[in-house]
Order: C-alpha cells, then structure tokens, then sequence
C-alpha cells in the first residue's frame, strides 16, 4: 500500500510508501539488502541506484510543500544516498533507521 501524488513535470503519479496525516510528511522506506550491492559497486548497485535516484526526483517534484523522508536500514547507504541527493539537487531527508528484524 502506498499514496499516489501527481507530478506535475511530467504527469506521473509516483507512489510514496507514507503519509503522516497530521503533518503531511512524506516517508519512503528503504530496508535491508542494498549494502551488500553498494559494497560491491557493481552493475546492479549502478542499476539499484539509477532506478532510486528516478524515483526520488519523480517524488521530490510530487511533493509539493511537503517534507519527505526516506527512511533507510543500512547506514552506508543512508550517507551515500544523502550525498548523491545533495549532488542531485534533491530536497529529501535521508536518515538511518534500522528496521525491525523478523526471528525465523
């Protein structure tokens, strides 16, 4: 389940994970199994990243006045996402949060 909002560029409606409906923060959650693909930088971290970095500006553009969070797992992604979004122009919040883990 997530919420749909408009992009007004290009008419897309990108999906956002959250919507704290007091506040009208935005959230996008991001969980385990990235690191091990940014560790390697390789073809699929490049291809992980470019689709991230697609998504984000699609629901940077959508947000409107809204603040938006992407909640990451990992904590070497959440710093390299902070900078490739600061590179990119990108006003999200990226901040490291540890998920809850399921015992098997």
């Amino acid at each position: 389940m997530a919420y749909q909002f408009l992009d007004p560029e290009t008419g897309a409606s990108p999906k956002i994970d959250d919507c704290q409906q007091q506040t009208g923060a935005l959230a996008e959650y991001k969980g385990p199994r990235y690191e091990r693909h940014l560790l390697k930088d390789g073809y699929v971290w490049k291809g992980m990243l470019e689709g991230m970095i697609k998504q984000a500006r699609i629901q940077d553009r959508a947000r409107g006045d809204r603040p938006l969070i992407w909640f990451v797992d990992e904590k070497s992604v959440a710093r390299e996402l902070r900078g490739v979004f600061s590179r990119n122009e990108l006003n999200i919040y990226v901040v490291w949060l540890p998920m809850p883990r399921h015992s098997k």
